[in-house]
C-alpha cells in the first residue's frame, strides 16, 4: 500500500488566505490609485483653501498683536506686572478667555484672567 501526501487543512487555509490578500491588494490598487493629473485640481483647491485660512488667521491675529502700548501699561499698573506680561493679560481679557500659564506670580496678580495648566485641563 502506497501513501499519498495530502496537504493539511491548515496549509490549505493559509494558502487560501494568501490568495485572498493578493486578490484584495490587486482590486484596491486598481480602484484607489488615481492618475496624478486627476489629483491636480484637488491639490489646487486645497492649497487655495489653506491660503484663505492663513490669511483669515493673520488678519485676526494682527488686531490682537497691535495692542496699543497705553492698554498694556494700564494692565501693568492695574495688576502690578511687567508690560510684557500685561500684554498677555490684555489679550486674554479681550478674548474673554483665561490665560493658561505656569507663572505663579502672574496667576496671583490676575487670578480672574489666568489658570494653571492643571486647572485648564480639569475644567471644561
Amino acid at each position: 500500500m502506497r501513501l499519498k501526501w495530502a496537504p493539511s487543512a491548515d496549509l490549505l487555509l493559509r494558502s487560501a488566505a494568501a490568495a485572498n490578500r493578493r486578490a484584495w491588494a490587486a482590486r484596491l490598487t486598481t480602484r484607489l490609485v488615481l492618475p496624478l493629473i486627476t489629483l491636480a485640481p484637488v491639490i489646487l483647491v486645497l492649497r487655495a483653501q489653506a491660503e484663505d485660512l492663513l490669511a483669515t488667521a493673520e488678519s485676526r491675529l494682527r488686531g490682537l498683536v497691535a495692542l496699543p502700548h497705553r492698554v498694556a501699561l494700564e494692565h501693568a499698573r492695574r495688576f502690578g506686572v511687567s508690560a510684557y506680561d500685561a500684554r498677555f493679560l490684555a489679550v486674554a481679557e479681550k478674548l474673554r478667555s483665561p490665560l493658561v500659564t505656569e507663572d505663579a506670580r502672574l496667576r496671583a496678580a490676575a487670578p480672574s484672567l489666568t489658570r494653571s495648566i492643571a486647572d485648564a485641563l480639569s475644567r471644561p
